[in-house]
């Protein structure tokens, strides 16, 4: 796993762009998130691919909800 081949570090980089503007946009990501692991890491397996998408999807939906835990509903009082 370590070293990262070039494509890799560039595929982590683009992975997490992707992921954080998808995340602020309220969509997920993982139509876009499955074919990017498949095409810079070189998974093949398309259930394993899926996994880490989904797995994504989870970690930042969790972040997010952390996030703004205290904010208040704007139209309630």
């Amino acid at each position: 796993m370590w070293p990262l081949k070039p494509i890799e570090w560039v595929g982590t980089i683009l992975f997490s762009l992707i992921m954080l503007l998808s995340n602020v946009a309220g969509i997920g990501g993982g139509g876009i998130a499955i074919p990017m692991v498949q095409i810079f890491f070189g998974w093949e397996d398309l259930k394993e691919a899926i996994a880490i998408s989904s797995f994504s999807i989870c970690c930042a939906s969790f972040g997010r909800f952390f996030f703004n835990w205290k904010e208040r509903h704007p139209e309630k009082p």
